[in-house]
């Protein structure tokens, strides 16, 4: 009800190191709707980064759900937004994930999901064009959430997969080299399940990224079961393809 009350009593707190995570996360929670982002975003953005990890990793939903209410409108404090991505992304690394029915669900409800949906806002608010490449900042992050390597940052290759076609156009090279790969059912049909589920959850047909994905699009029928709850998105999806072959797809 009291914005500054509120912030100077959890700065002062802070100032000789406590940390009251009930209080801290109804503020975030209050200061992630709209009537009270920019007020909140200079203070949460220059305390917040000073608390210990244990603090940010029990705070770490409310704070990536913050943090992604933010990045469509935060004017300064840049370099912190994207400390606190890159320490979100860091302390909530670990985790062993297995086959998933929902995918999707799980991704956009996940601190690791809220995250990359944050930098995606900031890159959508460069106005990103044709070839012009990903900015360095989020080109780090970007390609740290596609290591296959860490399961847990499946949450976020999901969200990169519903993107693809934007990263495709501005930086093909990048998208080529990374994530594209994820999609190959040879590699893994536990990623590559995961990565089309994301994809199909808003697919639109783009010649130049499906000729680069047509092999794994093809194999995906293969593998039908294992697109979940996006299967009829799948053959939708395949039929709009074979309606409209262009230059990628023969009849055979």
């Amino acid at each position: 009800d009291n914005f500054p009350n509120a912030a100077c009593a959890l700065y002062a707190m802070a100032c000789e190191g406590q940390w009251p995570t009930d209080r801290w996360r109804e503020a975030l929670q209050a200061w992630a709707e709209e009537k009270l982002l920019k007020k909140s975003w200079r203070f949460v953005a220059r305390v917040i980064g000073t608390a210990p990890d244990t603090i940010v990793l029990n705070l770490k939903h409310p704070l990536s759900w913050f943090l992604k209410s933010q990045a469509k409108t935060f004017v300064g404090y840049e370099t912190q937004f994207f400390f606190l991505a890159n320490r979100l992304l860091e302390l909530t690394r670990e985790g062993n994930l297995t086959a998933d029915d929902d995918p999707v669900a799980r991704a956009i409800n996940h601190p690791i999901g809220h995250t990359t949906e944050a930098l995606l806002y900031w890159w959508y608010r460069q106005n990103p064009s044709e070839g012009q490449g990903l900015p360095e900042k989020v080109k780090r992050l970007f390609t740290n959430v596609c290591d296959t390597q860490v399961s847990n940052y499946r949450h976020g290759r999901v969200i990169l997969a519903a993107h693809a076609i934007a990263l495709f156009r501005s930086d093909e090279g990048w998208t080529r080299t990374y994530l594209l790969p994820i999609f190959d059912w040879m590699k893994s049909e536990v990623e590559a399940g995961a990565v089309w589920e994301g994809f199909l959850w808003s697919p639109r047909l783009y010649g130049p990224l499906l000729s680069a994905i047509k092999n794994s699009m093809l194999d995906a029928a293969v593998h039908y079961r294992k697109l979940g709850k996006h299967t009829e998105q799948f053959a939708d999806f395949l039929t709009f393809a074979a309606l409209d072959p262009g230059e990628t797809f023969t009849t055979e």
